[in-house]
């Protein structure tokens, strides 16, 4: 079967336009990259300024004061954090007993960090200071550390749930107190220095999946811890792994020693709290000038119940007890085995940042402004350095008290001032009235504050229907947090994170692009089932891979690429024949009749005299036959072809005497392959050998294979590898898809003729 296809070609001189001239042409004058003395002036036109914009960058509060509304915002900043003081208080004491430390010291830890975030942060909505999952943790630690040190054993001869029970000594609080202190300071430390070297990118490494999953098991790990209080028990500590399940157990073999009055006020506490938080505060929203304080409303009824009734002495309901008034002094940390647990502390540093900034940024959405994710680092960091000094344990944004800051109005963090001033005359003045605060009542507060954790399950139906991995993330981060640990569940979950990005990478599906029309410049678009029409350029595949191309995901890359295209693997290699010119012109049917023999290029001058005996004995391979010459209908090849005769040393005088045949392979009707780089924004040493190699792979079977729509980083890559934008001798680069299509296609009016021999 034979035939017929015109083909295109460039001008018979070849143009090589340099960038320089292509930039003076178009108009563009491209950026130069500064050098590290022209980036500070660049950035500060005088030393003023660039102290100012330092200033100003690092304590974000004087911007605040500076721009401050007084009239419109003062009012609402003071009624947002005076509501936020008032749940501070009651979580503080819950989150610190939860972090197996007296509840006083959840009062300093939600004030001088606050106030330290005030001057530092650059977020106007989130309150910081004590979380559930981050005293989950410090609990980890300081139960770890007590036991090798052995401080509930020597110093009070229990070894219970109720960290309280423990606090008979004063060496035992001193020592746990230490521990939590000196975990607080290395995760201010670890946070001030990854804000310091920008690492606030690493928030973008946790997936949504992950970070939901961590959560929700750690929520369950906080439940289980409350439950013995809100039941009134007292059972065996459990620091081993699977955690979860041996509590529960435990909790069902005392179930007979129950205390039905706890039973009793953990019931109304808890309905109490969620009719106001989940019914009032929400459906009632417009009637309501502020969110009803519903915390500081239980905290102060138990109070007052607990003072009329006596519950402890009457109801044997267990009470907070002793809580020192006043503020301590500053100390320094407990750092005697620090080595031991600094790994927990870089985690916990991890995780505080997570929670915290990803609030920040949806507030900072919602409300049309930007945080600076640095420093906020930062700003986390300094918070929890000073507060290490001054008997304070690490923390978070907590969702319950942000949500209050931004229902109540809040407009910055001002309103944290006034939270601070609340907080501060609860340790100095009101710190005795919460010595007969009953324990199930705050550890209702702390139950209720986890229920928009547990809304986490409704994830699940979404990253089922979206995306597998994500749901599967999820679940195992969630399991392993549960019947694991918390420790285990966090690696797990960033692990299986990262794991999921390769695979997905690997697994990633090319496609070729298709016209959408017949024109000679076509627009290109992805195959669709909505067009079932679209045609390939002829002679052209445009090959789109939508990822990075790097070690893990090269070999998918050459299978697809092969798949839809063609494998120069399979394909007969390149080949030149050099026949009398006569046998051509003056039979046409003589190619089919006497097969003419395929000789590689190195030897076709030695095979040009060969007698037509011999050339008849030889088998034919399908080929492309270039006619050319005097008489033919082709004057001149393209210079990919040029280059070829020129390699054979043919001369011209020998060119008006002969037909050169040119083989291309059996069945492949592609002249060249056209990589689309658009979506491809990193390659990696292994990609960029790879391409060179299809090159090469892709140039012997008589393919051209060149890139085109490459980004600058991607360009700046290729060109420290060689391969430089233009008709480069490694790879060709063009600067869009429709540059390469025209320069490498097939059009008509062409004076070169093409005739296809299968």
């Amino acid at each position: 079967m034979e035939t017929a296809t015109a083909m295109s070609r460039p001008s018979d001189t070849t143009i090589d336009i340099k960038q320089k001239e292509l930039n003076i042409t178009s108009d563009y004058n491209p950026e130069k990259p500064m050098n590290l003395q022209e980036q500070p002036k660049s950035q500060c036109s005088s030393i003023h300024g660039c102290m100012k914009t330092s200033v100003k960058s690092h304590l974000p509060f004087i911007d605040i004061l500076l721009n401050y509304e007084w009239r419109n915002w003062l009012v609402s900043d003071m009624v947002a954090g005076l509501s936020v003081g008032i749940i501070h208080i009651p979580q503080g004491m819950g989150f610190s007993i939860l972090a197996s430390l007296p509840p006083v010291y959840g009062l300093y830890s939600s004030f001088f960090p606050v106030l330290a975030y005030f001057f530092l942060g650059t977020s106007r909505h989130i309150s910081f200071g004590t979380m559930a999952v981050i005293s989950l943790l410090i609990a980890t630690v300081v139960d770890r550390e007590s036991e090798r040190l052995g401080l509930d054993e020597d110093f009070s001869g229990t070894n219970t749930t109720d960290p309280l029970s423990s606090y008979t000594k004063p060496d035992a609080v001193a020592t746990k107190v230490g521990i939590a202190c000196a975990v607080s300071l290395l995760v201010g430390i670890t946070q001030t220095l990854l804000g310091i070297f920008k690492l606030g990118v690493v928030a973008s490494f946790m997936s949504m999946s992950f970070v939901g999953g961590f959560l929700m098991g750690a929520g369950f790990h906080i439940a289980m811890s409350q439950l013995p209080f809100l039941l009134g028990l007292q059972i065996k500590k459990v620091d081993a792994t699977g955690k979860i399940p041996v509590v529960f157990i435990e909790i069902l073999r005392h179930l007979p020693e129950v205390q039905p009055a706890e039973v009793i006020t953990s019931l109304v506490c808890i309905t109490f709290l969620t009719t106001i938080k989940e019914v009032i505060n929400v459906r009632y929203r417009k009637y309501l000038c502020m969110p009803v304080p519903a915390e500081m409303i239980v905290v102060t009824i138990g109070i007052f119940v607990s003072y009329i009734a006596k519950l402890e002495d009457n109801f044997d309901i267990a009470v907070i007890g002793t809580i020192p008034q006043g503020i301590p002094m500053p100390e320094m940390p407990y750092l005697s085995n620090a080595h031991t647990y600094i790994v927990d502390a870089v985690i916990i540093a991890i995780t505080s940042f997570i929670i915290s900034v990803s609030m920040a940024k949806q507030l900072a959405k919602r409300h049309n402004y930007e945080i600076d994710v640095n420093q906020e680092f930062v700003a986390y960091g300094i918070s929890h350095t000073i507060g290490s000094f001054l008997h304070c344990f690490a923390g978070a944004q907590a969702p319950p008290r942000t949500i209050v800051h931004d229902a109540t109005g809040g407009k910055t963090q001002l309103a944290s001032l006034f939270s601070c001033g609340l907080v501060l005359l609860a340790c100095t003045v009101m710190a005795p009235l919460f010595q007969l605060l009953p324990k199930c009542v705050v550890a209702s507060v702390v139950l209720v504050a986890l229920f928009p954790l547990f809304r986490g399950f409704s994830d699940l139906k979404f990253f089922w229907s979206v995306n597998r991995y994500d749901f599967a993330v999820w679940l195992i981060t969630w399991a392993a947090v549960v019947f694991v640990d918390v420790t285990s569940g966090l690696i797990t979950g960033i692990g299986l994170s990262l794991l999921t990005v390769i695979m997905q990478s690997k697994l990633t599906q090319g496609y070729l692009l298709s016209s959408t029309d017949k024109s000679t410049t076509p627009d290109l678009t992805p195959p669709s089932a909505f067009n079932k029409s679209l045609e390939h350029v002829p002679g052209i595949r445009v090959f789109h891979f939508p990822n990075i191309l790097y070690f893990a995901n090269i070999e998918n890359f050459k299978k697809q690429l092969f798949k839809v295209t063609a494998n120069p693997q399979k394909m007969p290699k390149l080949t030149v024949k050099v026949v009398p010119k006569n046998l051509v012109t003056e039979n046409s049917n003589l190619q089919r009749e006497h097969p003419q023999s395929d000789v590689n290029m190195d030897n076709a001058k030695e095979n040009y005299h060969s007698s037509q005996a011999n050339v008849d004995n030889i088998p034919s391979t399908p080929y492309i036959e270039i006619m050319w010459g005097n008489e033919g209908t082709a004057q001149k090849l393209a210079i990919d072809q040029k280059e070829t005769v020129c390699s054979l040393g043919i001369n011209d005088d020998m060119k008006s005497d002969h037909c050169i045949v040119q083989s291309a392979g059996a069945d492949s009707d592609i002249n060249c392959i056209v990589i689309d780089c658009s979506a491809m924004a990193y390659i990696d040493t292994a990609g960029i050998c790879l391409l060179k190699q299809l090159k090469s792979d892709y140039e012997e079977v008589g393919i051209k294979f060149v890139l085109a729509s490459c980004n600058k980083g991607l360009l700046t890559k290729l060109q420290l590898a060689g391969i430089k934008p233009g008709y480069s001798k490694v790879i060709a680069v063009y600067p869009t898809i429709h540059d390469a299509v025209v320069s490498n296609g097939v059009m008509e009016n062409s004076d070169l003729v093409v005739s296809s021999k299968l």
